[in-house]
């Protein structure tokens, strides 16, 4: 990702008869990477936005736990690298 830019991604969870699913979103580095969970569709669709802060690495995890349930839980990790602003060209 270049500095300053954004990325939209979506967490899908299979949502199955009246259960609530959560969907919980963290920056292991918030000066490089910032996070936000939008609001979970109907069909069990969570948009996610990844801002790009300052130049360096982070890891975003993505987590989902099943209302109610113990240990009921699915992990994904996705890595980030942001680059430096492009400089201009005169």
């Amino acid at each position: 990702m270049q500095e300053g830019s954004s990325k939209k991604v979506n967490a899908t969870v299979k949502v199955v008869g009246s259960v609530k699913k959560t969907i919980s979103v963290k920056s292991s580095n918030k000066s490089v990477a910032q996070v936000k969970a939008g609001k979970t569709s109907k069909k069990g669709v969570t948009p996610i936005t990844i801002k790009a802060k300052n130049e360096g690495s982070a890891t975003i995890t993505v987590t989902t736990k099943a209302k109610g349930k113990k240990n009921k839980k699915l992990t994904k990790k996705i890595k980030v690298t942001v680059k430096g602003e492009t400089p201009s060209t005169p």
